[in-house]
């Protein structure tokens, strides 16, 4: 994105303001989508014929939705998790945002700067899909992704706070970030992975006590948080942005000190609460690996 998008031109300076190189990477990401879409539809159709059978609906209304709804509730697992995915996703739209201001007027990265560190991060996500199968199999899905949480304090709090203190000069800003940039993708690719494979465990808990499996209900739960706290996330850089007055086609190096101060002090007030409040939820998961093949013996 950085790298050929969003180069500087004449007009744009700072290649991050650059509309143009947006609409451009919006093609691109569209294709990569439906290319995405179709590969996994394809590859996991061989799988069809192992599935559970679909129950049959009959007529379904608002009341029949409603009781699913219940139905799914009665987890206390479920609930928890939800609690937590509505704080995670909440921080990561957030995250996801005040990124591109963090890096360009916190940090004063230029776009080369910008693009070499997503190439890092795709090592983190890389090395994290080799190594999630491992931690989930050895240990405690939940206490991997509280451990992970905690991670993000020393990968992404700490330096943000060093950095308002005055306590990293410039000339390490790049070389710090290239390091804790591989560590924070690898450590968001953890938790995503298993909070996922910890709602798919649900299903048969929810079964178990309501008799009906409801994996579409359970997952189309997940994935409307999801949703919806992505979103919420957005909102919430959109107000930091406007609270702390921070100006429109801002030029990198001339924001005010104490916007750029407030920016990096909001984000991380707010991410270190977030932690700890997403971490006090998984504390009450109660779903480990023995409870879950407990539930698949008593449902299948």
């Amino acid at each position: 994105m950085c790298g050929y998008f969003l180069q500087p031109t004449e007009e744009f300076p700072n290649g991050v303001l650059n509309l143009d190189g947006y609409h451009s990477a919006s093609w691109l990401g569209a294709g990569l989508i439906l290319v995405s879409i179709a590969v996994s539809a394809l590859g996991t159709h061989r799988h069809v014929p192992v599935l559970s059978e679909a129950r049959s609906m009959g007529a379904f209304g608002l009341r029949e939705a409603i009781g699913t709804i219940k139905s799914i509730f009665v987890s206390g697992s479920f609930r928890t998790l939800l609690l937590f995915a509505i704080i995670y996703r909440s921080t990561d739209g957030l995250f996801a945002a005040l990124w591109i201001y963090l890096v360009t007027y916190f940090w004063l990265l230029d776009t080369t700067q910008i693009a070499f560190i997503s190439v890092v991060n795709l090592f983190g996500a890389t090395a994290a899909m080799m190594m999630t199968p491992t931690l989930s199999r050895n240990h405690s899905k939940r206490d991997v992704v509280i451990v992970a949480n905690l991670g993000f304090i020393v990968t992404t709090c700490l330096p943000i706070t060093l950095r308002l203190m005055g306590l990293i000069p410039d000339e390490w800003v790049y070389r710090i970030l290239l390091f804790v940039s591989f560590f924070d993708v690898f450590l968001v690719v953890v938790i995503v992975s298993l909070v996922a494979s910890m709602i798919a465990d649900i299903v048969e808990d929810v079964q178990k006590q309501g008799g009906v499996r409801h994996e579409g209900a359970v997952v189309s739960a997940q994935t409307f948080i999801n949703k919806l706290s992505i979103a919420s996330g957005t909102w919430m850089a959109g107000l930091i942005l406007t609270v702390i007055a921070f100006p429109e086609n801002a030029v990198v190096g001339e924001v005010p000190e104490e916007t750029v101060f407030a920016l990096g002090a909001t984000y991380v007030v707010i991410l270190f609460t977030s932690i700890l409040a997403g971490i006090a939820f998984l504390l009450q998961y109660r779903l480990d690996r023995k409870a879950h093949e407990d539930n698949v013996a008593l449902v299948t």
